[in-house]
């Protein structure tokens, strides 16, 4: 199975496998960077983990390239320390000063 983010194969997007084995999250239960309604979007548990982790740089490129001009409804997850609200503003952000 490929993984894919906005029906983009992850290769295209970054080369995922340098960097996700060494993440804080490898072999956590993902659920809990992908809360839903029920959980009230809470990331709590995510961003603590986040904190600590030596590869959070490449997280947030991952999401940030992979998410690249898409809308706050086809981002999902916490990546790099980051809610999908958030790196919605950052990629605003980005454009408005290019």
């Amino acid at each position: 199975m490929i993984l894919t983010v906005n029906s983009r194969p992850v290769s295209s997007v970054t080369d995922r496998a340098t960097w996700v084995d060494q993440a804080s999250c490898a072999g956590v239960d993902q659920d809990l960077f992908f809360p839903g309604r029920l959980e009230g979007f809470r990331y709590d548990g995510a961003r603590k983990l986040c904190a600590v982790c030596p590869v959070i740089t490449d997280c947030l490129k991952f999401a940030m390239n992979a998410e690249a001009g898409t809308s706050i409804h086809a981002r999902a997850g916490m990546f790099g320390g980051t809610t999908p609200v958030d790196r919605m503003a950052m990629d605003m952000a980005s454009r408005v000063a290019a």
